[in-house]
């Protein structure tokens, strides 16, 4: 069985109900030789449960976790969601710069293992636009996964919304693991 590369637990907002310890048990059981828990809680606080004898300076007297204060002078400047870039520049060109960003992304950080939503602007394509052509994006995906798998790390493939058939294909002939 392949791994499962976009997992949630208790400590994401999406998924307060989910619990880690289950879900690797879960996981063991089935066989899975590994998930990667993608958590979201860069602004959002949440309950610490078990985290807070782990990081009891990050809890309040409320019980709520909070991460650490984010110095966001210029990030808000420099990350924009794609469905916002869709007014103001051609889909193409939205997409061809979050592409040319992973590569820069994968050289700058050692601190992860996958690469999740290679093809995040994609999710939200205008229906203005030409219907979205992977080959004709071909040389920019080749690049961004090349990067991924010359860095020793995973792509994300989700089941919800899957990542193009060529694209998988890119992924391989780049060098890019299978499972």
């Amino acid at each position: 069985m392949p791994a499962d590369s976009h997992v949630h637990s208790e400590w994401s907002w999406d998924a307060l109900m989910g619990s880690m310890t289950a879900t690797c048990a879960k996981a063991a059981a089935l066989g899975l030789p590994a998930i990667a828990f993608t958590e979201h809680v860069d602004f959002t606080p949440f309950r610490a449960g078990e985290l807070k004898d782990t990081y009891p300076q990050f809890v309040g007297d409320d019980g709520i976790l909070r991460a650490p204060e984010f110095d966001a002078e210029g990030y808000l400047d420099a990350v924009a969601e794609p469905y916002a870039l869709y007014s103001e520049q051609a889909p193409e060109q939205v997409l061809g710069d979050y592409l040319a960003e992973i590569p820069r992304m994968m050289a700058g950080s050692s601190r992860f293992d996958v690469c999740t939503h290679i093809d995040y602007p994609l999710r939200t394509w205008p229906r203005h636009a030409r219907p979205f052509d992977p080959g004709g994006h071909e040389d920019e995906f080749r690049l961004a996964l090349r990067a991924v798998a010359d860095g020793g790390r995973a792509v994300e493939v989700s089941a919800r919304i899957p990542l193009d058939p060529l694209i998988l294909r890119w992924w391989i002939a780049e060098g890019g693991a299978r499972g």
